[in-house]
């Protein structure tokens, strides 16, 4: 048996089971979106296997919902505040809004591709973090398992300060909103030398209580089943002499 034509021996395919080796990067889709209604604009451009995250702050007594469809990721009470966020793998027509969420509220949506869809989250997310003044200081995750490529996500929940935030060092600030108070969200891209699972607290000029998550998406090394074409690999190919 021999690799390719050679001498009169043909390649017979006889693999139809294709192996795929591709390498993603795990990227944000266009902008965060912001709402203070029932329901929310989603990032442009979304794809099929895109996850969309949708956080909410409440700072009057009742929960936020889970926009209808999602998966919850945390949601509950923390005394003076009061938060969710949720997430979505978008189907063959991705969504352009997200609908079912509570009113009185400030609400982003966020998105990002070529996470992995079977295992999202690299490490357990660790339970939030709260405080009676100051700033956010988003939770430490750590276990990291894949760790190159990996997306650290911080949110902060801040009760009645309407405020401007900016982002822990070494992130970059998704967006915030304002409604009896401040949400708010930031992010940074994992390198193999440079973890950071820690985001610290966000910057800003906060008083009041908060509560802060922590979440860290694993990135998607191959294109498997979450991409459109294959991609062939001499592993596929078996070769017999015709």
């Amino acid at each position: 048996m021999y690799p390719g034509k050679f001498y009169g021996i043909t390649p017979d395919i006889t693999s139809t089971t294709p192996r795929p080796r591709e390498i993603t990067t795990l990227t944000l889709v266009d902008v965060c979106k912001t709402s203070t209604g029932t329901s929310i604009t989603l990032p442009s451009g979304l794809q099929q296997y895109d996850i969309v995250f949708v956080a909410s702050f409440n700072g009057a007594s009742t929960i936020p919902a889970v926009p209808s469809g999602y998966t919850e990721g945390q949601r509950g009470d923390g005394g003076d505040v009061q938060y969710q966020w949720s997430y979505k793998i978008m189907g063959a027509t991705p969504d352009s809004t997200a609908t079912g969420l509570s009113s009185g509220c400030a609400h982003l949506a966020f998105a990002f591709r070529n996470v992995d869809n079977d295992t999202i989250f690299d490490v357990t997310t660790p339970g939030v973090a709260t405080g009676t003044t100051g700033m956010p200081n988003p939770p430490a995750a750590s276990g990291f398992a894949s760790v190159t490529g990996t997306v650290t996500v911080g949110i902060g929940f801040l009760d009645d300060d309407s405020i401007t935030p900016s982002e822990s060092s070494g992130y970059t600030l998704l967006g915030y909103a304002q409604n009896g108070g401040t949400i708010m969200a930031e992010y940074i891209t994992n390198a193999s030398t440079s973890i950071n699972g820690n985001p610290g607290a966000f910057g800003g000029s906060g008083t009041d209580a908060w509560v802060a998550a922590t979440f860290v998406l694993k990135r998607r090394v191959d294109n498997g089943s979450h991409n459109g074409a294959a991609v062939w690999t001499l592993d596929d190919v078996f070769y017999s002499k015709t």
